[in-house]
């Protein structure tokens, strides 16, 4: 087992186990809302995810206007421009106001580490220690291909809602079913963390030979330190 001591500002603070059962493509959902992802408040997701065919990876809110929470692995959708329209990519969701990062090989079979920060309109995406650049969606069309950080045309507003882990996306229509594949340790941090510790955190998990097998972390030994298995871990964590 590997130990990583994270400095107070990083932890994420964790409250009661919230899951039953961490296989994704069935999907699971926590038995309550959790605070980072409700109304405008600063978050950070973060997660390992391995898949051959994509899907949902969390989703939370209700299909309105700005107030949806969601992460998948899909094609470029079908009113996206031209050059990126079915193209392989990671899309992050509010309902209205998301973004599309074009980025092939996330459907490879094998792990991914994918984390979105969220402050007010600002969101930073890294995927496998990059920050690639995406195209906005405003509730009425795609703008052109920019670079990070995005800023939405719109400040999200998360409706409270149980949190589902590789279970389908929320909405309605042309929306991602849940993840066909495997997601690994998930943590939600109610602030937006540096995109130069979400690198490091990238280069901590990134040095552990395989994630294997599903288990839930339910007694971390403090706040001060987490413990970091070689196994597939899923950690929701609460205010």
């Amino acid at each position: 087992m590997a130990r990583t001591r994270w400095p107070g500002a990083e932890r994420p603070v964790l409250g009661r186990p919230a899951i039953t059962s961490v296989r994704a493509g069935s999907g699971t959902h926590t038995s309550s809302p959790i605070s980072p992802l409700e109304g405008d408040a600063p978050r950070t997701v973060e997660a390992w995810v391995r898949s051959a065919a994509g899907g949902c990876i969390l989703t939370a809110g209700y299909h309105q206007h700005a107030e949806v929470f969601s992460l998948s692995l899909r094609p470029g959708p079908p009113d996206s421009p031209k050059q990126v329209r079915g193209r392989p990519g990671f899309y992050f969701s509010t309902w209205d106001a998301d973004i599309f990062v074009p980025i092939a090989g996330l459907q490879d079979g094998h792990w991914h580490y994918v984390a979105v920060t969220l402050r007010g309109r600002t969101v930073n995406i890294v995927i496998d220690g990059g920050r690639p650049q995406g195209y906005i969606w405003n509730s009425h069309r795609y703008g052109g291909r920019v670079p990070q950080p995005f800023i939405l045309p719109y400040t999200p507003d998360t409706i409270p809602s149980k949190v589902g882990v590789g279970s389908n996306c929320i909405g309605s229509g042309d929306v991602p079913t849940g993840l066909v594949g495997e997601i690994a340790d998930v943590a939600v941090y109610p602030r937006a963390l540096s995109v130069s510790v979400l690198l490091r955190h990238h280069r901590l998990l990134a040095n552990r030979v395989a994630l294997p097998s599903a288990r839930l972390i339910t007694n971390p030994d403090s706040l001060n330190q987490m413990a970091l298995p070689r196994s597939n871990v899923v950690v929701i964590v609460e205010t």
